[in-house]
């Protein structure tokens, strides 16, 4: 073909369409639209299905993991270490042998499959005691041995008027914890020191009646007792020492508390007293394992001395008060009744006038308690030391006259001695001058 024929036809066509113009109408766009033919849309097509479906199956996985998480706990608490029909067996070895009354066998008891912990059975087929029979399994083994059935009755004596007694009830699982398990054989006391005597109250940490305990107090003394009370009544630090067993396992466990109770030697609080001048008092201490003092003296003086004097200031009955302590904080005291009569209220003038005119023509010693003193002597000398006059009657005066003469003695300083016991027949000698006036 000629191209350049060609080439006029692609011009003719291009100058056609070119000049070619139809008016947009959008009505004929959707009258088109909807001729087409439309596709079903399916439910699952649907947006708002896929969110529900999403919500549900987060809803199902977090309960899923809640429930595992609970199911694991369970079985870790519910663990046991697999025993032997021996191991897992109670210990009954303690109880005396029944009759067939009281004791029977049950062959094959009901097994219990998956499960590691110890069941209990009712036995229906027992006596009319309540009897019951005890079966252990795990996941992979079961113990079910002939297993002895004890009935209630077989370890406390039967009162016809009470019915069955109570007794311990082994069946209890509690009874039951791992074979390599100790018992905790901490305990408390109530007091740890005291003075002269001390009781104290002792409590383990493992208290219940599947325990036995043995306790050693340090003073040569034990007690089975689960919460004992002892007296120590001798001074000493002594160590507390507590076996604990726990019984279904045999495992036992001890603890030693060293110097645990401190029990401290009590002083002891003791004095005498000693006149020794007018209304004068000798307090003597007679006080043992003591190192303070506190005294009072009835007439409201106090002193904290070892072994004080004290003058009263007038005769009578006193109530004398002593306190004494340690180093410990231990204490005692006493109270005694004394009473102060002075043997020093016996005394003499000094000077007098021995002429005869009727006015202090004699002297001589006098006094409150002339009348209970005893061995009574009363010597006058002169300044030579010559013995002018003497007796040894307490009612007797001197009249200035020399002994066993009538001439009178010359006007001079004498010296006077008297010597006697008082009451409490002590010895006693005081002295004193007396001027002679003409």
């Amino acid at each position: 073909m000629d191209p350049m024929k060609n080439k006029r036809i692609e011009d003719f066509l291009r100058d056609s369409l070119e000049g070619y113009e139809h008016p947009y109408d959008p009505s004929e766009w959707d009258a088109f639209e909807n001729k087409l033919p439309k596709a079903k849309q399916t439910w699952f097509q649907t947006p708002n299905v896929w969110y529900w479906i999403a919500g549900v199956a987060s809803v199902l996985a977090v309960a899923t993991w809640i429930v595992s998480d609970q199911m694991r706990s369970f079985r870790n608490e519910n663990e046991t270490v697999i025993m032997d029909s021996q191991k897992v067996r109670p210990d009954l070895s303690h109880i005396p042998a029944q009759t067939n009354d009281n004791v029977t066998e049950q062959t094959q008891p009901e097994v219990h499959k998956n499960s590691a912990l110890p069941v209990v059975v009712e036995n229906t087929q027992a006596s009319s005691n309540s009897e019951k029979a005890i079966s252990f399994v795990n996941s992979e083994k079961t113990v079910s041995e002939k297993t002895a059935v004890i009935t209630k009755a077989e370890t406390s004596p039967v009162n016809p008027d009470a019915g069955i007694q109570t007794t311990t009830d082994y069946n209890d699982e509690s009874w039951f914890t791992k074979s390599g398990e100790n018992p905790d054989a901490n305990f408390t006391y109530s007091a740890s020191s005291g003075c002269g005597s001390l009781t104290v109250k002792f409590t383990p940490k493992e208290n219940g009646e599947r325990y036995s305990y043995y306790w050693v107090f340090g003073d040569g003394t034990t007690s089975t007792n689960a919460i004992p009370d002892h007296y120590y009544t001798k001074s000493g630090r002594f160590s507390v020492s507590l076996t604990v067993t726990d019984n279904p396992t045999s495992n036992s466990a001890t603890e030693t508390y060293n110097n645990a109770i401190k029990v401290f030697e009590k002083p002891k609080a003791a004095f005498d007293k000693k006149i020794t001048g007018f209304n004068k008092v000798q307090f003597v201490n007679l006080s043992k394992n003591a190192g303070s003092y506190s005294w009072s003296f009835g007439d409201g003086y106090n002193s904290s001395e070892y072994t004080p004097e004290h003058t009263y200031l007038s005769k009578g009955t006193y109530s004398v008060f002593l306190a004494v302590s340690n180093i410990e904080g231990c204490t005692d005291s006493i109270t005694r009744l004394i009473e102060v009569e002075s043997p020093e209220a016996i005394f003499s003038a000094n000077a007098f006038t021995p002429n005869g005119d009727g006015v202090n023509d004699y002297i001589g010693p006098d006094g409150d308690y002339m009348d209970v003193i005893t061995d009574y002597h009363w010597m006058i000398y002169d300044k030579n030391g010559v013995l002018v006059f003497e007796t040894k009657d307490k009612n007797l005066q001197w009249d200035g006259r020399v002994r066993n003469t009538a001439e009178y003695a010359k006007q001079d300083v004498y010296t006077w001695v008297i010597t006697y016991r008082d009451k409490e027949g002590n010895p006693k000698k005081y002295a004193g001058t007396i001027n002679l006036l003409r």
